[in-house]
């Protein structure tokens, strides 16, 4: 299980990570995307501390990382719901802002004593550690307020904006909650031994699956190009495997051309994902383009379609008139007749 544990830890770590990278350089000026990439950067500040302080012998060492990894955790509940707020376009409503501004409040309480035996008192040893944390008196309250209030306030209003979506936000809401639900149950495992209950952190590697979700879901909704999707997963997964095999080098040689290769491979990444979001930017500024005209050639459309019904209108008009006007010449001919054959009949008699 430490094994276990410490793996998962790097790979949540490395993951949450990527996938910050992923969303923030889509869009680095959107909000929501700035808060998710604050989000991973927490989760992978809890999940690597975990990966480091799980195969540890010795307590100064143990508690240190134990605190390390509470320190991170702290922040993902306020983070979580600030980002699902922003993303539902519900972060102006007073209600939200009200209970966003006591959470970081909460929040910050909490981080302030993280360091100290008020929420982490000491570690101790179990069936499958050598040292695990040992929660000081704060550390419910802040499972309470931070996990159950935000993270269930988050889950609420993405069931209250799923009732009120149309159907492409509907796939999105279920991705972001189907992610969320792995992702904090996952988590979640690693609390029941520090209150003595013999369940191991076995859902860890749920986490890396969870925000692989909430990741594909942002992707998907903010730029749905596969092509630019599936050639960051691949280059992502080709540094992964090479950091991988630089760190597991046996030879100072080996560790010198891993580097080297690494950095060459990091730079071509870098720059084929650059070039495929610009080419999809300038399609996207072309397509902006073409719906302009598009709409531009509605409203000529419509302007020439009324002109067109008035000039119909006017012609109806005249045409009603003139036959208005035949009409009554018609009616004063035949007057005119009638009374020339009056006349006629009087001239006789």
């Amino acid at each position: 299980m430490i094994l276990f544990t410490s793996i998962s830890g790097y790979i949540n770590g490395i993951a949450v990570i990527i996938f910050g990278l992923l969303v923030l350089l889509h869009n680095p000026k959107n909000k929501a995307n700035r808060l998710i990439a604050l989000l991973c950067l927490s989760v992978a500040f809890w999940a690597i501390s975990w990966a480091v302080g799980a195969p540890l012998q010795q307590k100064e060492q143990a508690l240190f990382w134990t605190k390390m990894l509470n320190f991170g955790a702290i922040f993902i509940p306020i983070f979580f719901l600030h980002w699902i707020l922003a993303l539902l376009d519900g972060e102006k409503e007073k209600k939200n802002r009200i209970i966003l501004i006591l959470g970081y409040l909460f929040t910050l309480f909490f981080a302030a004593f993280a360091f100290t035996p008020y929420f982490v008192e000491n570690v101790k040893t179990n069936f499958y550690f050598f040292y695990y944390p040992k929660p000081g008196i704060l550390h419910p309250f802040y499972l309470i307020f931070c996990y159950g209030g935000l993270v269930g306030y988050a889950i609420y209003n993405l069931f209250k904006k799923y009732k009120q979506a149309d159907d492409y936000k509907k796939i999105q809401i279920k991705y972001v909650f189907l992610g969320s639900v792995l992702g904090f149950v996952g988590g979640a495992t690693n609390y029941f031994l520090f209150y003595d209950i013999p369940i191991p952190p076995f859902g860890n590697p749920l986490v890396a699956i969870g925000f692989g979700l909430l990741t594909y879901a942002v992707i998907r909704h903010r730029l749905m190009n596969i092509k630019l999707l599936i050639g960051e997963v691949l280059t992502f997964i080709i540094w992964i495997i090479l950091f991988a095999r630089t760190v597991l080098s046996k030879t100072y040689e080996e560790v010198l051309i891993n580097i080297g290769l690494f950095i060459l491979v990091v730079f071509l990444g870098c720059l084929l994902i650059r070039s495929v979001f610009k080419e999809i930017k300038l399609s996207k500024k072309l397509l902006e383009q073409n719906e302009k005209l598009l709409e531009k050639e509605k409203c000529l459309s419509r302007t020439f379609g009324q002109i067109a019904e008035e000039r119909a209108r006017r012609l109806e008009n005249t045409y009603m008139r003139g036959t208005d006007y035949d009409l009554q010449m018609l009616k004063m001919q035949e007057r005119v007749r009638e009374l020339q054959e009056k006349l006629k009949r009087r001239v006789k008699g």
